[in-house]
């Protein structure tokens, strides 16, 4: 039907109507499905975003990716994590779904070790290192959405 491009918090979510009777709808967003209830909204707030027969989509409709699993004490963000002196990011080369995490923090990796799973377009790719180091800072799980160019793992020389 329609596809519209939403930033949410900041991040942007492809999502695509696929279906849509007024009371409920079917909906892609970055790939995933999901049903939602349409609640009907008054034409008079121009701020309220709607979407087709002024229905919004309810908050819960966007998945959240899981919170880092690293350390506890974290406050980075999966985008923003700062290297420090010889620290190596891995980055996300496209937008995609975390299948499996294979290393651990403080495991020494080697080049050519798959280092994490990631399932784009219906096809499963390998994150590999580029280089020898250990391990530093595990930025993503199982099953977080990620975006081209997002940091995933740290890991120092």
């Amino acid at each position: 039907m329609a596809k519209y491009e939403v930033t949410i918090d900041g991040k942007k979510y492809e999502v695509e109507i696929l279906a849509d009777d007024g009371r409920q709808a079917v909906l892609k967003v970055n790939g995933r499905k999901y049903e939602v209830d349409l609640q009907n909204v008054s034409t008079s707030s121009p701020s309220v975003p709607t979407l087709a027969r002024q229905a919004s989509i309810p908050q819960n409709a966007v998945p959240k990716p899981p919170a880092p699993v690293s350390s506890p004490s974290s406050a980075r963000t999966r985008a923003s994590a700062p290297a420090a002196p010889g620290d190596m990011q891995i980055r996300a080369p496209m937008p995609g779904l975390v299948l499996d995490v294979l290393v651990s923090v403080g495991q020494r990796v080697n080049p050519g070790d798959v280092l994490l799973q990631i399932e784009a377009m219906k096809m499963e790719n390998d994150i590999k290192s580029h280089a020898e180091g250990t391990v530093k800072e595990i930025l993503v799980a199982k099953g977080t959405e990620v975006l081209e160019g997002d940091v995933l793992m740290l890991l120092e020389e």
